[in-house]
């Protein structure tokens, strides 16, 4: 039977926490935090794997309602395995950022979710604020007196008409993690490398039934999590 010890992954580096049946976790010197989750049901996802746009705008929606902002957002295949991928940040208390990525692997009947919590501490905002003043003296953004926002500095990756109270930036393009390579958010995405890079799964959750979506009608939308926290925290 599939269970939490079904896929593995290198974790050398990090330092092993007390585990569950559920829950694998490790923490490390930078306060940052990797886990591996199994839920034993179907999951609670809105559309199907291949409708990204729709899955994009659930994420976006749904982060949104929380104060966090989606970074980014995508479906790809990882050996014989379906991976949906996200990055997003929200604010920590009482500065800085807190960024997060997770990498889900959906089944009919069951999924896992690998987890990185990346939180900024020290001293806050020095990536933002190198990207931004680079981008003023380049003429790439311009502070606009009317509306007292910086224009062209935050938008949705994917939708630049979406407006929320917290936005990506311009300073979250991966472009800039070599500039930045102690930043959390470099550490999240360079994390997701080492992950996919040395991800392995047993052969018996191979043959299982992989996730389609709410069309198919032998996936049971929510069950046991929508009384308890909305799909999107299914990571």
């Amino acid at each position: 039977m599939p269970s939490i010890e079904s896929i593995y992954f290198d974790t050398s580096g990090w330092t092993p926490q007390p585990m569950t049946a559920e829950t694998m976790r490790w923490t490390n010197t930078k306060q940052q935090q990797l886990s591996l989750h199994w839920f034993e049901l179907p999951p609670d996802i809105p559309c199907r794997l291949t409708d990204v746009d729709g899955l994009r705008s659930a994420y976006r929606e749904g982060l949104s309602e929380v104060g966090a902002a989606l970074i980014a957002a995508d479906v790809f295949p990882v050996g014989r395995l379906d991976c949906m991928s996200l990055i997003f940040k929200g604010p920590r208390q009482p500065h800085g950022m807190l960024y997060v990525g997770s990498l889900t692997f959906p089944f009919e009947q069951f999924s896992f979710v690998i987890k990185m919590e990346c939180p900024e501490v020290g001293t806050t905002g020095v990536r933002d604020a190198m990207v931004l003043d680079m981008l003023m003296q380049q003429g790439a953004v311009a502070f606009d007196s009317t509306s007292q926002t910086i224009l062209g500095w935050a938008s949705d990756p994917y939708d630049r008409s979406y407006q929320a109270p917290l936005l990506s930036n311009r300073s979250d393009d991966p472009a800039y993690d070599s500039m930045f390579p102690d930043h959390p958010l470099t550490d999240v995405r360079s994390q997701f490398s080492r992950v996919l890079l040395t991800l392995r799964a047993d052969e018996e959750i191979m043959g299982s039934a992989r996730f389609v979506g709410p069309e198919d009608s032998t996936v049971v939308q929510g069950a046991g999590t929508s009384s308890e926290k909305p799909w999107w925290r299914f990571w």
